[in-house]
């Protein structure tokens, strides 16, 4: 590490608790009532799970009755409609409610299907023909048919998330029968399956009589439908008693926590049973304690932490002030102080555990130099320093990560202004180019084109990479990416695609993570697979 060490006990002191992984990030707590969803229940303020209070020295006694779950994550992703975050801090609280065409297995991040019998795929790779399975009950009692599919492929076409799909004909989907569903592309789509996994399907009955109202209005085919809620603060999944295979457990209470120290003081006395946001330092002190009532489930190092600066606001589209933020971040203490020394930094901008990684080294790779910052910083147009905006959300590993790089930049010249925000309005303003410097969380999984995506075409532009010949470099490199059949070359194609965005530093990676949850040892059954959060197989022995 090149920081001095008394620059490190400084920015330690700053950080009073160490930051949570990624699985689900952080938004204030509210307190209204408790209200209805779609799925039923009352309006009226509902009682505490007594089911799920159990002290951390309980034993098995008490834990082999409880057919409930008590669950706390970060962030309240503000809506049960999949279509509005369909990212991690979505999937981190309505995965058990919702179900895929395709998920990704367990071991590989590969698809397999879920809502799918069996399909069929031209020649030429441009219609792909859908076999649904018969028998697949929404939370109304209605059974799935191609027209729910088919209403649910124009509700990804009409969200922010619509390249995560593919290219795709929309207008032209059809039904040639009632579990049958025909799909058309304009082009060719070598991770055809892998998109499937974000097609969640709803009831087009339901959602069309709901209209406006859907945002807590929302049901569908999973092992759990919504009961009661009180936004920012707790939600309530029922277990569905009609589902193929009905859950173990008959309730999830999902509580919004954003503080990581609230989250393990919760666990520990028993007001939750599983924390997906504590901080690094407490999850090591229970892999360290052989006697810890608690263990640990982790996911895969697909999580990419990065700073994305928008290339079409002035002067954040400078390359060289982009490579002075680069040079200004010490990566080393950042894991130390905010992961406890668990994530890995970051080398490339897929993380580690993608297997498309390919690390970048010497002079190709952006490390912590301070002299190089302040150069970069005075070839950029601002030798007596600059003041920039940073767009963070509202969770405990981001604000300490703040911290930090406020003072790492500072060094170098530039003056930080944090602007804390929720994930929701992060979103937003970074699909709007409102923006121009965002901290965030990046997932892919077995194949990375939901990264990629994100540079695909300039009518949607995440992160920012604006226009010039090295943007419609790189958009070129992964339209031709993403419609290579072959996984070997298409792997190639992705990484020349990679080379190009980091080269040009449209992502700034800081931090491979994967996510993290702690949990009593006689809890059973989570699992994590991408960006995807599995509760519902959750049991208790």
């Amino acid at each position: 590490m090149k920081m001095k060490k008394k620059v490190l006990a400084l920015l330690l002191c700053m950080s009073m608790a160490t930051g949570a992984l990624a699985g689900c990030k952080g938004s204030t707590g509210g307190n209204s009532d408790l209200q209805t969803s779609a799925s039923g229940g009352t309006s009226e303020q509902s009682e505490k799970n007594t089911g799920t209070a159990e002290s951390a020295g309980d034993g098995k006694e008490n834990a082999a009755a409880k057919d409930s779950i008590t669950i706390a994550i970060a962030t309240d992703p503000g809506s049960m409609y999949p279509y509005d975050q369909l990212q991690g801090i979505g999937r981190g609280l309505w995965t058990p409610v919702y179900e895929s065409l395709y998920e990704y297995s367990p071991e590989t991040m590969t698809p397999q299907p879920v809502l799918v019998d069996s399909y069929e795929l031209s020649d030429d790779g441009l219609e792909l023909t859908l076999h649904l399975k018969k028998g697949v009950l929404f939370h109304n009692g209605e059974e799935m048919k191609a027209n729910d599919v088919i209403y649910s492929f124009n509700c990804i076409k009409n969200c922010n998330w619509k390249t995560n799909i593919g290219d795709i004909d929309f207008d032209n989907i059809k039904a040639s029968d009632d579990y049958t569903v025909v799909i058309p592309y304009n082009t060719a789509q070598g991770p055809l399956l892998w998109q499937l996994c974000n097609l969640y399907v709803l009831n087009e009955k339901h959602m069309k009589e709901v209209g406006d109202e859907r945002t807590f209005n929302t049901i569908g085919t999973g092992p759990f439908k919504w009961g009661e809620y009180s936004v920012g603060s707790e939600y309530k999944l029922e277990r569905f008693d009609d589902y193929r295979e009905p859950a173990k457990i008959r309730e999830i209470v999902m509580r919004i926590i954003p503080d990581s120290s609230v989250q393990m003081i919760e666990l520990e006395t028993g007001g939750i049973d599983m924390a997906c946001s504590v901080s690094n330092a407490d999850i090591k002190k229970v892999q360290d304690d052989p006697n810890s009532p608690f263990t640990v489930t982790m996911g895969s190092y697909i999580g990419t932490y990065c700073i994305n600066m928008n290339g079409s606001i002035d002067p954040y589209s400078r390359k060289a002030l982009k490579e002075a933020v680069a040079y200004a971040i010490d990566k080393d203490t950042i894991n130390e102080v905010v992961f406890s020394g668990q994530g890995v930094p970051s080398t490339n901008i897929y993380g580690i555990g993608v297997p498309v990684h390919e690390p970048k080294s010497g002079e190709e790779l952006y490390n912590y130099d301070l002299e190089k910052a302040k150069a970069k910083l005075a070839e950029a147009g601002f030798p007596d320093g600059v003041t920039l905006e940073l767009y963070i959300r509202n969770s405990t590993m981001y604000t300490q990560t703040g911290e930090l790089l406020v003072n790492m930049l500072g060094q170098a010249g530039i003056t930080l202004n944090i602007n804390t925000v929720d994930a929701a309005t992060q979103s937003n303003m970074m699909v709007a180019g409102e923006s121009a410097m965002n901290l965030q969380l990046l997932y892919t999984n077995g194949d990375p084109y939901i990264m990629l995506s994100g540079y695909k075409g300039s009518d949607y532009d995440p992160f920012g990479i604006g226009s010039g010949p090295e943007a419609e470099q790189l958009r070129k490199l992964v339209n031709e990416a993403l419609v290579i059949q072959d996984e070997e070359a298409r792997i190639d194609a992705y990484r020349k695609a990679m080379d190009v965005a980091y080269a040009n530093l449209w992502t700034i990676p800081i931090m491979d993570i994967a996510d993290i949850a702690v949990h009593r040892k006689e809890q059973k059954g989570y699992w994590i697979s991408g960006p995807v959060y599995h509760y519902e197989d959750i049991y208790f022995e």
